[in-house]
C-alpha cells in the first residue's frame, strides 16, 4: 500500500499529509522551474527514487507541489523508527522494518 503525500507552498513551503495535517518543511524550494527537496534538484516534471529515503519524488514547479510517494506504515507502528534495509520505491518498502 502506498501512502500519498502531497507537498505544497503557500507562503512557506508545507507538507500536506494523507490525514490532513499541515506540517512546515523548510526544505522544500522553487527555484527557476525546479524543485530542490533534502538537498536534491528536480527539473518540472521529473521524477526521483532517492536511495537514502524509499520513496518516490515527482516534481510540480509550475504548481509548486512537490508529490512524495512512501510506504504504507501500520499504525501500530507509527511512533516507530522506520528504515529499509535497501532498494528503490517501491520494492524498499517490503523491506521496511520498524525500530521502536
Amino acid at each position: 500500500m502506498v501512502k500519498l503525500l502531497t507537498l505544497a507552498v503557500a507562503l512557506t513551503a508545507c507538507i500536506a499529509l494523507g490525514e490532513g495535517r499541515m506540517e512546515t518543511v523548510t526544505s522544500l524550494q522553487f527555484v527557476n522551474g525546479t524543485c530542490i527537496y533534502q538537498g536534491y534538484t528536480l527539473q518540472n516534471g521529473a521524477s526521483k527514487h532517492p536511495s537514502d529515503f524509499c520513496e518516490k519524488w515527482k516534481c510540480n514547479a509550475k504548481k509548486k507541489t512537490l508529490t512524495v510517494l512512501g510506504c504504507n506504515i501500520r499504525r501500530r507502528y507509527e511512533s516507530c523508527f522506520h528504515h529499509s534495509s535497501g532498494g528503490y520505491w517501491p520494492q524498499c518498502c517490503y523491506y521496511y522494518r520498524p525500530y521502536c
